[in-house]
């Protein structure tokens, strides 16, 4: 906050001026939150990049005032950058923004390949929400009405095949679907066998896993 103290100082217009947008920022958050019920993403923070970067600027011309001193500045940033912002690197490097791969793996197997696809891989799975072809090939997303979910879960134990039902959006199912979130929920039905936690909530991935029919 160097810079931004050395700004103010000089100029109070223009450093309100700078103030005001991570202010906004941070409003915005709030906003989302607290009013409209839902986070705030992520990339919305970028428009608050080129104030930051003017702070830190300032910032490293007001402490080192010598030109000859001013590499140590330049190093000093670069240095405090990378640290401060290598946990959500490393997170960003390490975790998938929304795992299709984990989910369909756990439908398919851990062997299962799209592109080595023969068809011998006998089991249903229908997506809701989310649905990447390049994933799933055979995979369906019709199954946001209680009468074609129950059409899936018929066809699946006629055929004897295994059926995964993955939703893509869980807190959108449970909101506008509620009948589809009924079946579900529905013990007799599903059981929710596996979470893929996302980066952020509408990147989370629950799978249901079809119970076999009753006994007559």
């Amino acid at each position: 906050f160097m810079g931004l103290f050395w700004l103010i100082r000089r100029s109070p217009v223009l450093g309100a001026i700078t103030l005001s947008v991570p202010v906004g920022g941070l409003l915005a958050v709030v906003h989302f939150k607290l009013l409209l019920n839902i986070e705030l993403l992520r990339w919305y923070w970028f428009f608050a990049c080129p104030v930051i970067v003017l702070w830190l600027a300032l910032g490293a011309a007001a402490i080192w005032d010598d030109a000859r001193k001013q590499w140590i500045a330049a190093v000093v940033v670069i240095v405090a950058f990378a640290v401060a912002t290598w946990p959500i690197r490393r997170f960003h490097l390490t975790q998938p923004y929304e795992n299709f791969r984990g989910a369909l793996e756990f439908a398919r197997g851990k062997d299962y390949r799209p592109w080595l696809d023969t068809g011998e891989n006998h089991t249903k799975t229908v997506w809701i929400w989310r649905y990447a072809v390049m994933y799933d090939p055979r995979g369906e997303n019709d199954a946001h009405t209680p009468k074609v979910l129950l059409a899936h879960v018929d066809e699946s134990r006629r055929e004897g095949m295994g059926f995964y039902l993955i939703d893509g959006y869980p807190l959108l199912t449970a909101r506008i679907l509620p009948e589809v979130q009924a079946m579900l929920d529905d013990p007799l039905l599903f059981e929710k066998a596996a979470v893929y936690w996302g980066q952020m909530p509408q990147q989370t991935m629950y799978i249901y896993k079809m119970r076999a029919a009753p006994k007559p």
